[in-house]
């Protein structure tokens, strides 16, 4: 045994490819003393080293797969990933009988402290098992593998942008990448061969990440799926990352693969979904309705019927969206009943409130009905005109006419409780007017009370695309976008911002003297945190679009920000180096460290620190006196050392 130690042991199994060396090591102990993690610089780090007799397994496991399962049973855990994903690939090349034998071992693994490729090693095991008719086993191993957690949020105890409240989220035990890898590239094989059962588990595990996700427990339906899945679908509004997002697309793909493959039928589908009994499941159900209309004619009718789905938010868009591919599919009398609800109208009990707290006082009966007919305007165009019985598509016509072409999606909480992208004025109005005509908009203009209509954000975005078409002139009027309001400022810069990656020339003095302005601000405005609305909640997120629009002008090829300006643009990247975003490490947002750097205020200001050094070392290699380096930038050789 003292003659198989470190280096000479590594030669030995490295190059050993019989197996029939596996039972004389083993009775020797040679498999007994796996390689622990190795504590690096007092404790700072940790190596992983390689285990020459684990790798030996998985590459003999093949050849002799009943003496390497018996082998691999009695090695101690030590919590290195490494020897742990070698076994895993043994037991991928052992028969699904025999590798199945392993799982409660790999559920123990995957929750060990470490990580490296063990997850995504775990998922191939899942596959191999699944396909190998070890459906139970796989099953067990797949619900290891999804389990989620409640991370652990911080707040800041001193108010701020945190204090919007945002809940908790729930995670995996693992990699959030690894997770949705899992999910897409082996979850499949698991549904295969499991069927309703796999359904089943990926929707019990999508409600617990809902539990976990919850502000206060025992909210009934309400899930908030609108915020943070805005569509079944595969649609540009889900911008989510998290395991949620995930098991939302992995069930809605499962349940179409069922269906699509005569596995289950899709009335079955209704019963395992819907007992989930949240509004996301109900949606996912729609989803599969608006997928296969003429499946399941009866249930068709009763949810386009259904009077408490036929108008409710949190589930509008797939409603919206069987409107439309179902109408056609319903009996005449059906059709009658369902016309003679949009007859009947909405219920407007939210909208009075809303615009009661808007503009202090209640709606007048022309806005009313103005209300009245948008909601029957999108309605009808959601059914499509050429699905309408004759005499309502002149109804629609007119309707067109009052109010414009028909939304073909829905999205009433991103239109209502959120601000939209509707603007008093278009981007074409704001790039032929005179820049102090632009200034007068933006400062006096007031939004109305219906958040349907036009918003700050939507004359926003309208002005960072006149911005783009017109970047010389907007940059060189800089200076009087000073005492506007953030949201305001912020998309002038981002406006800015693009058209220079378009290769657009810009004046960088006034704008980097506009930025400096917006750094002596206040980060957050009183009273704009405890209520949202459609402004920003201070000069934050412009802090943020400051930092990225640096990053343009210290690379750009077509407009570098010219050499004299380098006192001023230090000036502007010195305070965001300091700026409390992150305020802690420890509050990534789901964030890794290189993630982090991109999306925090602080990490984007770091990265504009090392493109600073190379525009200086440019500048001053240009003059041809001799080579620069890091001591000739003392300002930035300060915050680097």
């Amino acid at each position: 045994v003292e003659l198989f130690a470190g280096d000479a042991a590594a030669y030995f199994f490295d190059r050993l490819t019989s197996p029939d060396w596996i039972r004389p090591l083993a009775e020797r102990g040679l498999f007994r003393s796996p390689a622990a993690p190795i504590p690096v610089e007092e404790g700072r780090y940790i190596q992983f080293p390689i285990w020459a007799p684990s790798r030996y397994l998985s590459r003999v496991a093949h050849l002799d797969p009943e003496a390497v399962l018996e082998v691999t049973r009695d090695i101690p855990d030590v919590d290195n990933p490494r020897v742990y994903e070698d076994l895993v690939d043994a037991a991928v090349a052992m028969p699904p009988e025999l590798a199945a034998q392993l799982v409660p071992r790999v559920r123990a693994w995957i929750r060990a402290p470490y990580q490296l490729l063990l997850p995504l090693k775990a998922g191939a095991l899942l596959s191999h098992l699944a396909r190998g008719g070890q459906v139970e086993a796989a099953l067990v191993l797949a619900r290891s593998l999804l389990a989620v957690q409640q991370e652990e949020r911080r707040l800041p105890e001193d108010g701020g942008i945190a204090d919007l409240g945002f809940p908790p989220e729930a995670t995996p035990i693992f990699d959030v990448w690894d997770y949705e890898s899992i999910l897409k590239e082996h979850i499949p094989d698991l549904v295969d061969a499991a069927g309703t059962d796999a359904l089943i588990l990926l929707r019990d595990v999508l409600a617990a990440a809902i539990r976990l996700s919850e502000r206060v427990p025992e909210q009934g339906n309400e899930d908030y799926s609108w915020i943070w899945r805005p569509a079944i679908e595969d649609h540009e509004k889900n911008h989510d990352r998290t395991a949620k997002d995930f098991l939302v697309s992995a069930l809605r793909d499962a349940a179409l693969r069922l269906v699509e493959r005569g596995q289950v039928p899709l009335r079955d589908l209704a019963a395992i979904l819907e007992a989930g009994q949240k509004y996301v499941f109900d949606r996912l159900f729609l989803h599969l309705l608006t997928r296969f209309p003429e499946a399941a004619p009866d249930l068709l009718r009763d949810r386009l019927l259904d009077g408490d789905l036929f108008d409710l938010a949190q589930v509008s868009h797939e409603f919206g969206l069987l409107l439309n591919s179902g109408f056609r599919h319903l009996q005449e009398e059906d059709k009658r009943a369902l016309l003679a609800k949009i007859e009947t109208g909405p219920d407007l009990t939210r909208f009075r409130e809303r615009f009661v707290e808007e503009q202090g006082h209640e709606p007048s009966e022309d806005e009313v009905e103005q209300r009245q007919e948008r909601w029957r305007h999108e309605r009808l165009g959601l059914m499509g005109r050429d699905s309408l019985p004759e005499g309502w598509r002149g109804r629609f016509d007119e309707l067109v006419g009052r109010f414009g072409a028909a939304p073909d999606e829905d999205f009433p909480f991103f239109s209502e409780s959120w601000a939209g992208d509707a603007s008093p004025k278009t981007a074409r109005e704001l790039t032929d007017m005179p820049i102090p005509e632009v200034i007068g908009v933006l400062r006096e203009w007031i939004p109305p009370g219906d958040p349907r209509e036009a918003t700050r954000e939507g004359l926003g975005i309208a002005l960072s695309a006149a911005v783009k078409e017109r970047p010389e002139l907007f940059a060189e009027e800089a200076l009087n976008f000073r005492e506007l309001d953030p949201i305001y400022v912020r998309e002038y810069l981002s406006g800015l911002q693009e058209a220079v990656k378009g290769g657009a020339r810009v004046a960088w003095g006034p704008v980097l003297t506009l930025c400096q302005w917006v750094l002596e601000q206040p980060r957050d405005i009183p009273g704009r945190v405890e209520r949202y609305s459609d402004l920003d909640p201070g000069w934050v997120w412009t802090r943020s679009g400051i930092a990225s629009l640096l990053e343009v002008g210290l690379t750009s090829d077509a407009s570098l920000i010219p050499s004299e300006l380098r006192e001023l643009v230090w000036s502007v990247i010195e305070p965001l180096i300091s700026d409390p975003d992150p305020e802690e490490a420890a509050d990534r947002g789901g964030f890794r460290d290189a993630e982090l750097s991109l999306n925090s205020i602080r990490g984007k200001a770091m990265h504009d620190v090392f493109l600073y050094c190379r525009w200086v070392k440019l500048w001053l290699d240009q003059q041809g006196d001799r080579e620069h380096s890091l001591e000739d930038m003392p300002e930035a050789e300060r915050v680097l050392r």
